[in-house]
């Protein structure tokens, strides 16, 4: 859970603005029916994407910092005396992307503007070492626009990619969250899983490509070295006794992720297989190539 948590931290980006106008409408949580979230409140279907899980409440109540007794007494609508609520979070468990849907309560005066919200949240990401850009004009998820901006922040060796998609609605910041190390359609294609609440839905995601890798690779320098990509996308490298374990996926772009549990790290590399020979070029280290002979 450590490593999903560290990848939500644009969730809580725009907790500091904190003017808005008086009235109010309390959010209604969405709820989960055949792997499609409904969401009649913020007019969108969300569709999870193949192997992807979907967070308890037990383990948004610990993200969001409170009691699971408290979260049961969310129910359907949000309390007031809750300032921020996390409706719902899907998560990929091998890269670690995720999406986020979640509000912000806001207090008494003066409605904040799109441009007054990036601009705090850019500087809070800033203020944490991360990188911001804001995005012109707006984005249609469901039955509303969306105002965006985009960030980067470095962990784990590798770069965390988020947008956050927000909107501003009778005393609330809507949110929608997506943080990535390398799922780069989560960022891009938000219509590959949104739709708006009529009409048809978009076709399942399955972006779990694994055949092509599963299997038993030997170093072309020194065949004693091995990886083995098992198709539950866990794997083990390494010479005979001196091997590691590790969880792996793959996104549409050939990019290749390997994570080490033990060591709390992931690893970014370009792969291509041509008959029997897998090549990985890794992202991290520009240059560093390699080569294995499938067995």
């Amino acid at each position: 859970m450590k490593r999903i948590v560290l990848l939500t931290v644009f969730a809580i980006i725009t907790l500091a603005v904190t003017a808005c106008g008086a009235s109010t409408v309390e959010p209604v949580r969405g709820t989960w029916g055949n792997d499609v979230f409904t969401s009649e409140y913020l007019g969108l279907r969300m569709v999870l994407p193949t192997g992807w899980n979907v967070s308890t409440d037990l383990e948004i109540a610990a993200l969001m910092g409170i009691s699971a007794q408290m979260m049961a007494q969310v129910g359907a609508e949000m309390p007031d005396d809750l300032d921020s609520l996390t409706d719902t979070m899907i998560t990929s468990p091998f890269s670690g992307a995720n999406i986020q849907i979640s509000y912000v309560r806001l207090g008494r005066g003066r409605p904040p503007s799109p441009t007054e919200v990036i601009d705090v949240a850019i500087d809070e990401i800033r203020d944490i070492g991360g990188r911001a850009t804001r995005e012109s004009g707006t984005t249609r998820i469901g039955d509303y626009d969306w105002y965006s901006f985009r960030t980067e922040l470095d962990m784990f060796g590798m770069t965390i990619y988020g947008r956050q998609f927000f909107n501003i609605y009778q005393g609330f910041i809507r949110q929608i969250v997506v943080s990535t190390g390398g799922e780069q359609w989560i960022l891009d294609n938000p219509g590959a899983i949104f739709a708006g609440t009529s009409g048809a839905l978009p076709q399942r995601l399955n972006v779990q490509r694994t055949g092509d890798l599963v299997g038993n690779w030997a170093w072309d320098a020194d065949e004693t070295y091995t990886y083995i990509f098992n198709s539950d996308r866990t794997g083990i490298r390494g010479w005979p006794g001196e091997t590691d374990t590790f969880e792996w996926y793959i996104d549409g772009t050939n990019h290749l992720i390997i994570f080490f549990p033990d060591y709390n790290l992931a690893e970014n590399w370009t792969y291509s297989v041509s008959g029997n020979v897998l090549t990985i070029d890794s992202r991290q280290a520009p240059g560093l190539t390699f080569s294995y002979i499938r067995r």
